[in-house]
């Protein structure tokens, strides 16, 4: 397929999705040809391509189309406290950054996706979106304007607690190194990159699951919609919360993240399981975090430390 042809199907797709979060808001039956104008006769096999990527639509042939449940816009352009962009589908919104960086681009940036392909996550675990029911993204920040003395994952996991805790998520922690988490279920997941174009933050959140998502993901797993029931925002409003929330750090203010992640710790006091990258692996009680960032756990000989890079932690069975 050539790039023109490409470059086409984004835009056919990002017009029929936006009709889809427009018009199929209320839950009601919806006669396809309300969706097809400009379409060139490919609304159907855009729509059955929309849910193959998650988005809860249902099909009849005499009624036609509806959403299961409502769905709301990814983000309002209006007044965010960060630039961002919105595309439509993408690989991974961390490496779509890092490529617009090499090309050129300057922060803070962000940049948000409908839908995430590939997504990252920590050690190379793969992070997926479904169409309208999570939101990725990605910010990018210089690194001038990074506090060197800073841990960034671990403050941008505290600033961003204590904005879901404002929205009123309250039982909101972090599991080290860069999880959010309640109930011991993962809700969303931060992963840092660093290059000499800048900085990119990348930032993954259930917002609601699809019928049968959870259950091919290979972990305990929950949602705002989960956790929060009625009170829960709409994604613009979760968005812009969390470009609040991280807009002093990409202007460069340093962020005292150790006091604000004791307050979010899940795994303090708690016997935890740490795999090595040998393979080896042991139990302990976990203390804390270090200034470095470095997890404390209490063994039997004394106090050992983990290191993002080195580790993985689990609750110990």
């Amino acid at each position: 397929m050539s790039k023109h042809s490409c470059d086409r199907d984004a835009v056919l797709l990002t017009t029929l999705w936006d009709r889809v979060l427009h018009r199929l808001g209320d839950g009601h039956w919806h006669a396809r040809s309300a969706l097809s104008a400009g379409m060139g006769g490919a609304t159907g096999r855009m729509l059955r391509r929309f849910r193959h990527m998650g988005a809860p639509l249902r099909f009849d042939a005499a009624r036609g189309v509806r959403l299961e449940y409502p769905l709301t816009p990814l983000v309002s352009r209006r007044g965010l406290a960060i630039k961002a962009m919105r595309l439509f589908e993408i690989d991974s919104t961390n490496a779509e950054m890092l490529r617009r960086a090499s090309r050129g681009l300057r922060g803070p940036r962000a940049l948000l996706a409908e839908h995430q392909a590939r997504g990252r996550g920590r050690r190379g675990r793969g992070w997926a979106t479904p169409l309208g029911g999570g939101i990725a993204m990605s910010l990018l920040i210089p690194r001038e304007r990074i506090d060197r003395r800073m841990v960034v994952p671990l403050a941008v996991g505290v600033v961003l607690a204590r904005a879901l805790h404002r929205m009123g998520l309250k039982r909101v922690a972090l599991k080290w190194p860069n999880d959010l988490w309640v109930g011991g279920r993962k809700l969303g997941g931060i992963l840092v990159e660093a290059r000499a174009q800048g900085v990119v933050i990348g930032v993954g959140l259930n917002h609601r699951f699809p019928p049968g998502w959870r259950e091919t993901i290979g972990q305990p797993v929950t949602s705002l919609a989960d956790e929060m029931g009625a009170l829960l925002p709409p994604r613009a409003r979760v968005v812009r919360g969390m470009l609040e929330a991280l807009s002093p750090l990409a202007g460069g203010l340093a962020v005292e993240w150790r006091e604000g992640f004791a307050r979010f710790d899940a795994l303090a006091g708690r016997t935890i399981r740490v795999q090595e990258a040998s393979g080896a692996t042991w139990d302990g009680e976990a203390g804390g975090i270090r200034e470095d960032g470095a997890l404390r756990v209490r063994v039997a000989a004394g106090e050992r430390f983990c290191h993002a890079g080195d580790v993985s932690v689990r609750m110990s069975s």
